[in-house]
């Protein structure tokens, strides 16, 4: 899933949510929390391995805003929030 965060301070409170949900800021498979925040590119956000990463480039970016499959910070609250219920049932 492709999330785009309008500010800074959006983008590390969604960090910081899926980490206390288990998740883990990835970067060509190494730790990267910090590149993962200071980048202005949306997230991509792995639901089946718990990875967070971001976009590749601008170029990718604007192919996903226009195909419109990113999600804003608040579409994916509501989203995980139905994934999780669903996988309590």
């Amino acid at each position: 899933m492709f999330v785009r965060t309008s500010n800074k301070d959006e983008r590390i409170a969604l960090i910081e949510f899926l980490e206390s949900e288990g998740f883990k800021c990835t970067c060509n498979g190494v730790d990267a929390r910090e590149e993962v925040i200071a980048t202005g590119l949306p997230l991509r956000i792995d639901m089946m391995n718990k990875t967070i990463d971001h976009m590749g480039n601008i170029t990718c970016a604007a192919a996903a805003a226009g195909a419109g499959i990113l999600k804003t910070a608040k579409e994916f609250y509501s989203l995980y929030s139905r994934y999780s219920s669903e996988g309590d049932a």
